[in-house]
């Protein structure tokens, strides 16, 4: 798993009035790439999700199919992280409404 602080790190989205949007900053490979997760969906075992760059440093690819892999690995660590902390709120996109963790 990842770890958030050395692999990734989260921050106030800066292109959102909303306190509680958030960005993340890449490490590795992918140093310094800024963007935020959208669309993100949970159905079973299955997580997708859309990538929105806010920043990419010159000369970093972000169309291979080891970046789109990467991007997985980090949102899972994070939902996995925050799921434990019971820091993230789950809400039905087809209700609205909060489903509680289990």
């Amino acid at each position: 798993m990842l770890v958030e602080g050395k692999d990734y790190y989260l921050t106030v989205d800066p292109k959102s009035s909303n306190p509680d949007d958030w960005s993340v900053i890449l490490a590795g490979s992918w140093d310094r790439v800024v963007g935020r997760y959208r669309d993100i969906t949970i159905k079973g075992e299955a997580l997708s999700f859309s990538f929105e760059p806010q920043y990419v440093p010159e000369g970093i690819d972000l169309e291979t199919k080891e970046f789109e892999t990467y991007l997985g690995f980090v949102l899972n660590s994070i939902l996995e992280t925050h799921h434990e902390k019971k820091a993230m709120v789950y809400v039905s996109k087809e209700t609205g409404e909060t489903i509680p963790y289990e």
